[in-house]
């Protein structure tokens, strides 16, 4: 048996920084059509959600029938911290979900312990969604870990968390310690977690922090992956390479970017005051490619005037603000500076 695991795919994230309007509804696009190939690729014959289905708890009709439909694809869905509200009475497109598919969504009431152990053919598999508070969450860890006490078949405990990340301090974002999933591992025999973006394992290889499936922005471009159980061992599917589709250049390098292929963009360097102008129309060319594949332009490329002050292109639009080339000009001319400081403020 083949059993699916992916995690994060941020239905409906909507990337305001380094993007134009037209980019982030291909984004959101692509997140939905990235993650039904995923499903189709691993060839599982049960398939599981990590969590963070959804980047937010309240979602447009565009994005639930999106959800929808890769829960139809799933065989179970876990609610991660994204997909729920730390509020009693709040109610959103992952309850609404869960009255529609009740048999596919592992989520908890508010203030309560909810785990869930499912038994699938070669595999225990227990499913811990997000807990509104760390004691909670803990809780819920210690007793799937005595449910499955002494259980033949491979155990894979599937929950939403941080892993060993001493930032971890709201509710918010619950947090595994290392200490705490070697315990975890005399029952389990695999751990796999949703939520950090970063794709990384521990305990020789025995617990895998997986990784969402792309990038939801800078923050996070790295290669991407699913993972299969087959025959009790894990195999993972690299899904977006960033080799591939993540390209960083200077101002002179601008030709490398292919906009068919390179989805984000990032600038680097220095340019004199007299080039920003190139620049910013090297930047607007990109986005005017009729089916491009590019959903953000990150610049942080730096006039250089031969002082330490430097401004910044906004790269959504392609262009310089006119005060910032003004004052990059007279820079090095401090009585004409602080005029014109004086008269533009």
């Amino acid at each position: 048996m083949r059993l699916g695991i992916y995690t994060d795919p941020h239905l409906g994230k909507n990337l305001t920084a380094n993007t134009t309007p037209a980019s982030r509804k291909l984004l959101k696009q692509a997140l939905f059509n990235h993650t039904l190939t995923c499903i189709e690729g691993m060839r599982a014959d049960a398939t599981v959600c990590a969590g963070d289905l959804l980047d937010k708890y309240s979602n447009d009709e565009t994005t639930l029938l999106q959800a929808l439909a890769v829960i139809d694809k799933t065989d179970l869905t876990l609610a991660g911290n994204h997909d729920v509200h730390s509020s009693k009475d709040a109610r959103g497109t992952m309850d609404v979900l869960a009255e529609l598919r009740p048999y596919d969504i592992v989520r908890t009431p508010f203030g309560e312990l909810y785990y869930a152990v499912n038994e699938v053919e070669d595999y225990v598999v227990a499913s811990i969604p997000h807990h509104t508070t760390q004691d909670l969450f803990e809780r819920a860890l210690r007793n799937s870990a005595e449910r499955v006490k002494g259980m033949v078949r491979t155990k894979i405990l599937i929950t939403h968390s941080n892993y060993e990340c001493p930032f971890a301090t709201d509710e918010t974002s619950l947090n595994l310690t290392k200490p705490m999933a070697k315990k975890l591992l005399e029952n389990f025999d695999f751990i796999v977690l949703g939520h950090d973006h970063k794709h990384k394992t521990d305990f020789d290889g025995r617990l895998i922090v997986l990784g969402n499936v792309h990038p939801t922005g800078f923050g996070d471009i790295s290669d991407k992956y699913v993972v299969v159980f087959e025959d009790g061992q894990p195999k993972f599917g690299k899904v977006w390479d960033a080799s591939e589709k993540y390209i960083e250049v200077t101002p002179r390098e601008m030709e490398k970017v292919n906009p068919f292929v390179h989805q984000f963009v990032r600038i680097t360097g220095k340019v004199k005051p007299a080039e920003m102008n190139q620049l910013a129309k090297d930047i607007k060319k990109l986005w005017s490619v009729t089916g491009g594949s590019i959903f953000a332009i990150r610049s942080e490329v730096k006039i250089d005037t031969g002082n330490t002050k430097a401004a910044s292109l906004d790269s959504s639009k392609g262009q310089m603000k006119l005060t910032d080339i003004i004052e990059a000009e007279l820079v090095e001319n401090e009585e004409l500076l602080k005029l014109w400081k004086e008269v533009s403020a």
